[in-house]
């Protein structure tokens, strides 16, 4: 997922990168009475969830955190898992 979002080069930029674990807690709405926790200005979501670049000391970095948006909360589970991916950049 890391090296995925570090390679994309989409709508002219190649700055790109996963969000982390506060950065998915921002859109994160749990008032929502649906089936998804997340702000509605996002589309094309799935309540699968969507790793981070957040890792856990726990497991000497093989674990990585990633948030379930049908919960709206963080997980962590090994990195060689298939999970879905966001990428975000900074604007500037």
């Amino acid at each position: 997922a890391v090296e995925y979002c570090e390679k994309l080069n989409q709508s002219g930029s190649s700055s790109w990168r996963l969000p982390t674990v506060k950065e998915y807690k921002y859109i994160t709405d749990k008032t929502r009475e649906d089936e998804i926790m997340i702000n509605r200005a996002f589309y094309h979501i799935k309540q699968a969830g969507y790793w981070t670049q957040d890792r856990t000391w726990r497991t000497l970095g093989l674990y990585g955190y990633y948030i379930f948006f049908k919960s709206g909360a963080a997980y962590y589970e090994n990195r060689t898992y298939p999970k879905h991916v966001r990428c975000v950049r900074d604007i500037k």
